[in-house]
């Protein structure tokens, strides 16, 4: 049986992992010549984990920091100009789709991936991203049963909120002004209290008072 800490401690990891995804992808959206790839991907995760001395969700800011200080680092990306990865990503949706029997399996046959590609070919690299994204969502579910659909609908929909009305605070926060990420714990919370009352006030009514109470006492 899974104990509620363990519960809240797997929120907070999967919530951590999503900001982690969602810096990542700030990160490829400023530097467009940036293959998006698993090699990349873990040289900005490393890059940024080591700049801010712990494990944080990339942002522009670090990574620039980070570069400016060993410019030999930018040697170690794989590079690939946007009109290449573009074609790239069109490749990968083309093949997603592809019939084996000219469409009588419910995928695209031959005439319907040459509209598709053409229909495709203005597209941004971030929405042949989602579009990807899409595509293996959907081919995914149809291989599910329906209470496996069922679980996945009502898992989609469980508002994971805490405090109602108010999101979760992060266990890593970058405080104003600042491109280093802290733990928001309780000795952070308390010295902000004392030192920057103002910025208290901020997370207060942001994530309201009861969560950074909690946090305080070590709560949450």
């Amino acid at each position: 049986m899974i104990t509620r800490q363990a519960h809240e401690e797997q929120l907070r990891a999967t919530a951590f992992e999503t900001e982690r995804e969602r810096g990542l992808q700030a990160v490829y959206a400023h530097y467009r010549n940036f293959k998006p790839c698993e090699a990349n991907k873990k040289m900005i995760y490393d890059i940024c984990d080591q700049w801010a001395g712990e494990p944080i969700a990339p942002n522009v800011t670090v990574l620039d920091l980070a570069l400016q200080a060993n410019p030999q680092l930018v040697d170690s990306f794989a590079i690939e100009h946007i009109n290449e990865q573009r074609k790239d990503l069109i490749q990968q949706i083309l093949a997603l789709l592809h019939s084996k029997n000219e469409g009588r399996d419910g995928l695209y046959s031959t005439a319907d991936l040459r509209s598709e590609k053409i229909r495709m070919a203005s597209w941004s690299r971030e929405k042949l991203q989602a579009r990807i994204s899409e595509i293996q969502s959907k081919q995914a579910q149809a291989k599910l049963s329906a209470p496996q659909l069922h679980q996945i609908v009502r898992e989609a929909t469980k508002d994971t909120r805490r405090y109602q009305g108010y999101p979760n605070l992060p266990e890593m926060i970058v405080p104003p002004g600042k491109v280093q990420a802290v733990r928001c714990d309780s000795a952070y919370l308390l010295n902000l209290a004392r030192t920057d009352f103002y910025e208290y006030r901020r997370l207060c009514a942001r994530f309201s008072s009861a969560q950074i109470t909690d946090r305080q006492q070590g709560k949450s």
